[in-house]
């Protein structure tokens, strides 16, 4: 019988939930620069939030592109900038 190690929530791992992440479409959209760039300025730590990777993946927290934006994103806008 093999034990397998039993992983926290993803959620939890965090602090935060996954539907409060953005795209990088997004915060393409929002600092007005292509999703390539958003994500080389995004390895080299130089946007103005973090980056987080999940499995193949990159999200960013919502909270700190409202902040820095200093405006909320409309829920409608974010939506449709993901689905594309």
């Amino acid at each position: 019988m093999v034990l397998l190690h039993k992983r926290a929530p993803l959620t939890t791992q965090l602090g935060f939930a996954m539907s409060h992440m953005v795209t990088a479409a997004v915060v393409a959209d929002v600092l007005g620069i292509s999703q390539q760039n958003v994500y080389k300025l995004g390895r080299k730590d130089e946007l103005p939030f973090k980056m987080h990777k999940f499995g193949r993946a990159y999200r960013f927290k919502r909270t700190d592109v409202e902040e820095f934006t200093g405006r909320p994103l409309v829920d409608e806008e974010v939506n449709a900038l993901e689905a594309q």
